[in-house]
């Protein structure tokens, strides 16, 4: 899912490779991080880190495009590698996910689509539409527009992933990347479109929501937001909390006082009754 930045200005895209156990993700994205260095691109380091006994590995590169809604373009590539012990984090990593890469590696003739339907059967569960994403198939077998088809039967009628087939180098590989990452640019930069023909250029729209940019103002010295996005900033609109209405003592500070002498006062009186 599309992240934005504010503390940046950042719009960050997630890009996702999947495939069986036997898959080579891992040498994909490793590969990818050494091309893109060498290209000369702004990327992070590749990290890994643990979750439940699995390894997830990723990197974030900014491309060299123009920006969309005003923020800079970032791009967060992510795997999970060989098998996932635990399903729910491939599954947090395809939540996000805004471009998929399913990795078919095996040889033969005949594609195995056992493990596509499987991911395709996770994405309805998690609310994912293939369809409205950007979806390739890459694989290094002869793709045939047959064997195409057998890919594209196994989802809905109307879903039609790209299918790619590269040569076993990391260089095929980026440029299948290059290609994803445009279509998905191309898709929000159609919404910037929309947007500024209604006449909403202070207003982004993520996926099928349409949200208002406010420009964050200069923090005042020891703020609470003195750490915040600064005075180029940008954040999105929210619903603001409503402040906790005073109690009475804060408001009415001797009303206390007032009410705690009448009580001792006829306290006294009664006494001074019964006594006589």
């Amino acid at each position: 899912m599309v992240e934005v930045k504010v503390e940046r200005s950042e719009i960050i895209f997630r890009v996702v490779y999947v495939g069986s156990r036997t898959a080579t993700k891992f040498a994909n994205l490793r590969g990818l991080h050494d091309q893109i260095r060498k290209r000369g691109d702004d990327v992070a380091d590749l990290s890994v880190f643990f979750a439940g006994g699995d390894r997830v590995l990723s990197f974030r590169h900014y491309p060299s495009v123009d920006p969309i809604y005003g923020l800079k373009v970032g791009i967060e590539v992510l795997t999970v590698p060989g098998e996932a012990l635990s399903p729910s984090n491939e599954e947090l990593l395809l939540a996000a996910a805004d471009a998929i890469v399913y990795l078919d590696d095996r040889s033969g003739d005949t594609p195995e689509t056992k493990d596509l339907d499987a991911l395709l059967s996770v994405l309805e569960v998690l609310g994912q539409d293939p369809r409205k994403m950007s979806f390739v198939i890459q694989c290094y077998q002869e793709t045939s527009e047959e064997r195409a088809g057998l890919y594209r039967g196994v989802g809905s009628q109307d879903w039609n992933p790209k299918v790619r087939r590269i040569p076993a180098t990391p260089t095929g590989a980026l440029e299948l990347l290059d290609e994803l990452e445009s279509d998905v640019l191309e898709t929000y930069r159609g919404y910037e479109e929309e947007l500024a023909k209604a006449g909403l250029n202070s207003h982004l729209k993520i996926r099928d929501r349409i949200y208002e940019k406010i420009p964050a103002a200069r923090p005042t010295q020891g703020s609470p937001d003195s750490q915040g996005t600064g005075e180029k900033g940008t954040r999105l609109a929210r619903r603001a909390r409503p402040s906790a209405e005073p109690s009475l003592r804060a408001k009415r500070p001797w009303t206390a006082i007032i009410i705690g002498l009448a009580v001792v006062l006829a306290i006294l009186a009664a006494a001074l009754v019964q006594s006589l």
